[in-house]
């Protein structure tokens, strides 16, 4: 018996780049924007960078993410959408 988790079993996030330095503003807008079911869903962890807030969510649920994020008023604005963090800090 091995233990250890398989490839397959893994958490995989994709990383979205928020404008926004406050992370506490950009968790309670989603948390709105998609409710308690869609934050377990979607496993969002946020996460301060320089002077910017990441989110890691599911890759399934990237788009309601996105979309709770442009419903909110005023707007929360995505800089940049990546698989990776090293990706991410490259398109910025």
């Amino acid at each position: 018996m091995v233990l250890g988790k398989k490839a397959s079993h893994r958490l995989h996030h994709h990383y979205l780049l928020f404008a926004s330095s406050d992370p506490s503003h950009v968790a309670q807008q989603l948390l709105e924007g998609i409710g308690l079911v869609g934050w377990a869903r979607a496993q969002l962890v946020i996460e301060k960078l320089d002077s910017q807030v990441v989110v890691a969510c599911h890759p399934k649920s990237i788009r309601d993410v996105q979309a709770a994020a442009l419903l909110c008023a005023p707007p929360l604005v995505v800089r940049s959408v990546s698989g990776t963090l090293a990706g991410l800090r490259r398109n910025v």
